[in-house]
């Protein structure tokens, strides 16, 4: 089983048409859209994807604002999640458990099955799927 996800960060639907975007209304027309899909608050990007690949809110995955939440000391530290190398080290450190919930990624690989991450963004942002396996 083969599917992607596309994720534009703050395209909003309406700025999507043949006229302004044809190639992709092409590929929209090939696929599925989330028209009721909404972010989560704060409505932050690298609080949003988290939810996105987890199904949690902001609390239970540990990603608010731009910020992780590292719960493994006390008290909890606030790490700004542009640092990929810090998050990196933690993700390892938690035996690829940085999130406090499953992701998309532990989901799949339970099953045996597998995904890959393709970013064009900030380092931060693709720290929200770490454990691709």
């Amino acid at each position: 089983m083969r599917f992607l996800i596309i994720s534009f960060d703050g395209l909003r639907p309406d700025l999507v048409s043949s006229d302004l975007t044809p190639n992709l209304c092409r590929l929209q027309s090939l696929g599925a859209t989330l028209s009721e899909h909404r972010t989560i608050y704060p409505s932050e990007t690298r609080s949003a994807f988290p939810s996105l690949v987890t199904g949690a809110t902001t609390g239970p995955h540990g990603m608010v604002g731009n910020q992780y939440i590292d719960r493994s000391v006390k008290p909890p530290r606030y790490i700004d999640t542009s640092d990929a190398v810090l998050l990196r080290k933690l993700d390892l450190e938690s035996g690829a458990r940085l999130m406090s919930v499953p992701t998309l990624s532990q989901i799949l690989a339970a099953t045996g099955l597998s995904m890959a991450v393709l970013a064009t963004n900030t380092p931060g942002t693709t720290r929200s799927e770490l454990t691709c396996h």
